[in-house]
């Protein structure tokens, strides 16, 4: 398994990246001013972006990134 954590920022944005380079792979963070809505990004290199959608919390938001990650590793098999 491939070691990746979160940092945590300032309680609006959270960024995963790999601990072995530094390279930011996701995101998420609120969409606007709306107190019950995140977004969720992914970085599958260093020159694109994939939304994976939009989230009623930051904790589905964040468990959305690293399926992704499970899934592009693997280790994890796609469904729904």
């Amino acid at each position: 398994m491939k070691n990746r954590v979160w940092s945590i920022g300032d309680g609006r944005d959270c960024h995963y990246y790999s601990d072995e380079r530094g390279r930011i792979i996701g995101e998420i963070g609120k969409i606007g001013t709306n107190l019950m809505k995140y977004y969720a990004t992914v970085f599958p290199n260093n020159l694109d972006s994939l939304s994976l959608g939009a989230y009623i919390s930051h904790v589905y938001a964040m468990e959305a990134v690293e399926r992704y990650w499970l899934v592009q590793d693997g280790t994890l098999l796609e469904s729904d």
